[in-house]
């Protein structure tokens, strides 16, 4: 079973083993990029998912965080978790991360709206809560089925993750360039007496095409409508540019 540790160097593990690689000359690293990488590749691989929450903190949103990196910075759609249980001893009225509640998590698309009312928060400590709760389903002859043994697939799960990560992003500047061939002015038309004139075929967009595409946010803010684009259009705004100068071009602009 794989451990995965949300902020390493914040803790007395960290600080061991910044002491050994100081002194010691040790090369022991942990990877924080591979542990999120891995945990979204898991996610990504699930039809359905959940989680069992003990306490909250750092280690609470490193998990719940796939489904918010998934769609907003790899561009693969997936929904959130389709379960959630939290055992905790903070309260909401604190604003802290361990009391937030799962109507919180919803505007960040880390648990599934339509679940909202089936999601359980018990405010009791976690040493009593949860052996009463696993007694359960770990004593119940039904619902038993084979596990799907996800985290010893982890090799495999991400390079899936890659790859559908990479045609996402390819999908997304080939729209970036679709939409600039639509918006920019033609290049024939827009002169300038400038050696480095700033307007550019949209074949010359296609390096920056990452850069330049719009990528959803959602906030917690309930006076913000979810699904709120901060839209990044520069084509436009130089096409306005363009029309408020009487067709002339603006001077070259650095973006």
């Amino acid at each position: 079973m794989p451990l995965y540790t949300s902020s390493p160097g914040d803790s007395s593990i960290g600080m061991n083993i910044a002491y050994h690689e100081l002194m010691n000359g040790s090369r022991f690293m942990i990877d924080p990029n591979k542990d999120v990488n891995e945990v979204c590749a898991i996610v990504l691989a699930g039809k359905q998912n959940g989680c069992v929450i003990l306490g909250g903190g750092s280690p609470k949103n490193f998990y719940l965080q796939a489904q918010p990196t998934l769609w907003e910075v790899y561009g693969i759609p997936k929904g959130g978790n389709d379960y959630f249980i939290q055992i905790t001893t903070d309260s909401v009225v604190w604003g802290g991360l361990s009391g937030a509640t799962p109507a919180e998590a919803v505007s960040w698309g880390k648990v599934n709206p339509g679940v909202l009312p089936d999601t359980v928060v018990a405010y009791c400590d976690s040493t009593i809560a949860f052996p009463l709760f696993w007694s359960t389903p770990s004593g119940s002859p039904n619902g038993r089925r084979p596990r799907k043994e996800l985290v010893h697939q982890r090799e495999r799960l991400v390079a899936d993750l890659t790859r559908e990560a990479k045609a996402a992003r390819e999908k997304r500047e080939s729209e970036v360039l679709s939409r600039s061939r639509d918006t920019l002015p033609s290049v024939s038309h827009v002169t300038s007496n400038h050696s480095d004139n700033f307007w550019a075929a949209p074949s010359e967009l296609a390096p920056h095409a990452r850069r330049l595409v719009p990528r959803p946010r959602i906030y917690a803010d309930a006076n913000v409508p979810a699904g709120h684009r901060r839209a990044h259009a520069p084509a436009a705004a130089l096409g306005r540019a363009v029309r408020a100068r009487g067709g002339r071009p603006a001077p070259r602009v650095r973006t």
